[in-house]
């Protein structure tokens, strides 16, 4: 009944495998080359934005959803990542958003976020976050502390979950990131295919509903998206 997911890295790429809870045959698969050249999704991918494709000021969501996230706040630098391009959001108020979308409102159903990020430095002065959906008091969060651990959290009106790592990954590396709520709302944070931390308090119980998505809202790493 749970949401489970198996990465499976390579040189020349990676191969994510998604199971949708209770659900055997719409679940999603995706192979992706370090030149995105290849790409398959099924099921219930909600958004899979290579930063290299956009639409005019957005970037093109390649999963069948079709959710855009619009660039905001200045001059996006594109640089390149692991996979593809990332975007390097290096000053205060530069982000990557989609607002009011239905789609991410997520009820009391398993989820999974994915996101490559490179910290700036060696150091963090204050939370930074790295991608966050908030619609108050409904919130989803993976972020920086200013101890330089990784934070997963879920929260709405009955509480707050959080995953937090035990491991400084601001490192000025780069990191493959991946936030679990399972079906049974337990958190998992796995950071380069290995779980770095989970919570089964549960109180985040009932529907969290965030409705928007933001990558970046203030000095943030580079990233690329993969949600």
């Amino acid at each position: 009944t749970e949401a489970p997911q198996i990465i499976v890295a390579a040189d020349s790429g990676l191969i994510i495998l998604h199971a949708k809870a209770n659900d055997n045959t719409n679940g999603g698969k995706q192979l992706i080359e370090n030149d995105f050249n290849s790409g398959y999704m099924k099921g219930n991918t909600t958004m899979m934005c290579p930063m290299e494709s956009s639409v005019g000021s957005s970037l093109a969501d390649v999963s069948p959803y079709v959710n855009y996230l619009s660039t905001g706040g200045g001059t996006h630098n594109y640089v390149s990542a692991v996979i593809g391009k990332g975007d390097s959001l290096t000053a205060s108020g530069y982000w990557i958003n989609t607002h009011n979308d239905t789609d991410f409102d997520y009820s009391t159903g398993a989820l999974t976020w994915h996101i490559w990020v490179k910290s700036h430095g060696s150091d963090i002065a204050s939370v930074e976050y790295i991608m966050r959906a908030l619609s108050a008091p409904d919130v989803v969060s993976l972020s920086f502390l200013s101890t330089d651990l990784i934070e997963w959290a879920i929260g709405n009106t009955n509480g707050t979950d959080t995953a937090t790592s035990a491991t400084d990954f601001y490192d000025g590396n780069w990191h493959f990131v991946v936030g679990i709520r399972n079906s049974n709302g337990v958190l998992d944070l796995y950071v380069d295919g290995e779980r770095a931390a989970q919570d089964a308090s549960v109180a985040a119980t009932g529907a969290v509903d965030p409705g928007n998505v933001v990558v970046g809202a203030s000095t943030v790493p580079d990233g690329h998206l993969r949600a």
